[in-house]
């Protein structure tokens, strides 16, 4: 039995209660399947246009039909349910993909996307109560995946960080460091590598306050704060460097300087964010702080055309 079926209670919350229909109201048929290759492969086109638009719903509801129609192509069903989660249909997508898993006995996509779909319920909807139960359904299932394939790089970084939520971050930051080790050129294991590190280290940090340790204690403390905050830099700089089109390690590497008191290098590290994602969250105050007007005119012309 999956870890999604043994979860008796939570499966309260993600089945949609079937509402009675109104006295008088016929009940609406369900869509007509696509049966023709045209047809399909109009409804393909359009699905993909959607998702890459960011109309999840949309594309969501297309590639159901196109499931549908093609019920033999799990790479229809595994795109359904990407869909439906990141429109935040969470429930449909769970549903969908756990009955997905028996249909495909055997996919490892199915699975993946399953896994990765219980973390941002966890992550994004209002009022779970326990997400830990969650955390650790998608933990069981990235574990198994990584059983038949060690190398699944979406599973080796979902385990990573159901582990991190769960408070095991022994085993996250070594299930991040194997995906680091098998997938070199991906930023995503460097990107978890430094979340770690610097949760950690603010960790450490509050300890430090909370404590006020001397002497040895102390010194040993300001040790760990520095090893945390060298792994936290490494990974965030590796990470910028092998996908230029990503703000978050910039963002985090403003930080670290912050603490640093390097300013500079906080403020180059944030322009070159702000750069690739306007809708970065930034101090422009700070940011422009001793800038007459035609400075500030100056600094954001250059970011637009960068």
């Amino acid at each position: 039995m999956s870890p999604v079926a043994r979860r008796t209670p939570l499966l309260l919350l993600f089945v949609t209660p079937l509402l009675p229909m109104a006295p008088g109201r016929a009940q609406q048929p369900a869509p007509a399947a696509v049966v023709t290759p045209q047809e399909q492969n109009a409804l393909r086109a359009a699905a993909y246009k959607a998702e890459n638009e960011g109309r999840f719903g949309a594309a969501a509801d297309r590639f159901l039909k196109l499931s549908r129609a093609a019920p033999e192509r799990v790479d229809y069903l595994v795109a359904a349910g990407r869909c439906l989660g990141r429109s935040g249909r969470f429930g449909e997508a769970i549903d969908l993909l756990d009955a997905g898993r028996r249909r495909f006995d055997g996919s490892l996509e199915v699975a993946a996307m399953l896994a990765r779909t219980l973390l941002l319920r966890a992550e994004r909807e209002a009022g779970i109560v326990h997400p830990e139960v969650l955390w650790a359904d998608a933990a069981e299932i990235a574990e198994g995946v990584l059983q038949l394939d060690p190398d699944h790089l979406d599973c080796r970084l979902l385990l990573a960080q159901a582990e991190f939520l769960l408070g095991d971050w022994a085993r996250a930051t070594a299930e991040a460091e194997e995906a680091a080790r098998r997938h070199p050129d991906h930023p995503g294991a460097h990107v978890l590598l430094g979340r770690i590190a610097m949760e950690t280290m603010a960790r450490l940090l509050q300890r430090h306050a909370a404590e006020r340790p001397t002497g040895a204690a102390e010194a040993n403390l300001v040790a760990e704060i520095s090893a945390e905050r060298r792994r936290a830099h490494t990974a965030f700089t590796r990470a910028a460097a092998l996908d230029p089109t990503r703000a978050h390690p910039h963002v985090a590497l403003s930080q670290l300087a912050s603490l640093d008191h390097k300013d500079d290098e906080a403020r180059r590290h944030l322009l070159d964010a702000l750069a690739i994602d306007p809708e970065v969250s930034a101090d422009h105050d700070r940011l422009t702080q001793g800038m007459d007007w035609q400075a500030r005119r100056d600094l954001y012309r250059d970011l637009r055309e960068r």
